[in-house]
């Protein structure tokens, strides 16, 4: 409900540019928070996306041209996203289906299959989604 106002900018007229900047990136950074916990309770490691990486597929890499309309802040933004994702990947993968076993509880056949399956992306093949990556 919030995201939409705050990010809206004519809800932003009479401000200073570093303040509705500053504003809409304290916002992606909750909404990403946001998404990433809802994912950990889930069971699940979500990529969250960084803003303004919108329609990015779309570039032409091959073209010059094409490259010159990136902003260099995405660029860093992207940057950034990849090296927080690889330190939840690297978080996902330490993860061992023995863990209830060495925290001295009894798991069944059940627990075991649930682990893996949790790890198995409901999606296969596809990496982004349009709110952010999904890896179980």
């Amino acid at each position: 409900v919030i995201v939409p106002i705050l990010t809206n900018k004519k809800n932003h007229q009479g401000w200073p540019q570093v303040v509705s900047q500053d504003i809409v990136r304290h916002v992606h950074n909750l909404k990403s928070t946001v998404f990433t916990v809802v994912g950990q309770v889930d069971g699940k490691t979500l990529l969250p996306l960084p803003a303004g990486s919108e329609g990015i597929e779309d570039v032409d890499l091959e073209n010059e041209k094409s490259m010159e309309r990136i902003d260099k802040s995405l660029v860093y933004a992207m940057e950034s996203a990849i090296i927080d994702w690889s330190h939840q990947i690297q978080e996902a993968l330490k993860k061992e289906s023995s863990e209830p076993l060495l925290q001295g509880s009894d798991p069944n056949p059940k627990v075991e299959l649930g682990f893996w399956k949790n790890r198995y992306p409901e999606q296969p093949g596809q990496c982004m989604v349009p709110c952010g990556a999904h890896f179980g």
